[in-house]
């Protein structure tokens, strides 16, 4: 787990964790270095996302992090409505013959 960041690291993974506490409210300024400051905004973090509040960002904080970057509207989703309406023709189909439905 050496490559997660840790105290006094600078790089630009901290840019955007920093980026991504600044824009849910738990700093309030943005940094590329791993201070006091980031780690009080990563420990406000966890304790609302129900993690222990160690200000230490291990696999289930980085997690959470990733997560917490989108908001609604962010991500766009792909939806393909020709195998659903394929399925719900044979489900149809077997009703209507198990039913008798016309």
């Amino acid at each position: 787990m050496s490559d997660l960041p840790k105290l006094g690291d600078r790089s630009t993974a901290i840019e955007l964790i920093s980026n991504t506490l600044l824009r849910l409210g738990f700093i309030t300024a943005p940094s590329d270095i791993f201070d006091e400051k980031l780690t009080q905004g990563i420990k406000a973090f966890q304790q609302e996302r129900g993690l222990t509040a160690t200000g230490v960002i291990n696999e289930i904080t980085a997690r959470s992090l990733e997560e917490a970057r989108f908001k609604l509207g962010d991500r766009v989703l792909s939806f393909n409505s020709t195998s659903l309406m394929r399925r719900s023709e044979e489900h149809t189909s077997e009703l209507q013959s198990h039913w008798y439905i016309s």
